[in-house]
């Protein structure tokens, strides 16, 4: 007897579900390309390094590469968001400005004698 395999959907038949699916799978293919691009920037600057720094390599290049994919699929949502509406430049302005945001904010370090937002 057989029996074919159906995809999972969760139940829906709806359109935007698919449309939902299709947005979050955009958005963390970017991510993942965001932290990839960062993790390898921080590990070039590692490698550029002359002195010994007390920070562990292994942990900037992590952070790096963490805040770098989260700034970049931020950027990604907002230009999903913003593409079928506005201009070009329209939405790349905002999704700069997003990833700035998100690096600024995802780059605070807090150490001694430094203050964080």
């Amino acid at each position: 007897m057989h029996y074919p395999i159906k995809s999972h959907d969760n139940g829906s038949s709806d359109p935007s579900h698919a449309q939902a699916n299709f947005t979050a799978s955009i958005i963390m293919k970017d991510a993942t390309l965001g932290a990839m691009v960062g993790a390898t920037a921080a590990a070039a600057m590692q490698l550029k390094k002359r002195k010994k720094s007390s920070e562990n390599p292994l942990g900037s290049i992590l952070k790096a590469g963490i805040a770098s994919g989260l700034a970049t699929g931020a950027a990604s949502a907002v230009g999903n968001s913003l593409r079928h509406n506005n201009s070009t430049m329209t939405t790349f302005g905002a999704m700069f400005v997003t990833g700035t945001a998100m690096m600024y904010l995802l780059g605070s370090n807090t150490t001694k004698g430094e203050k964080s937002l």
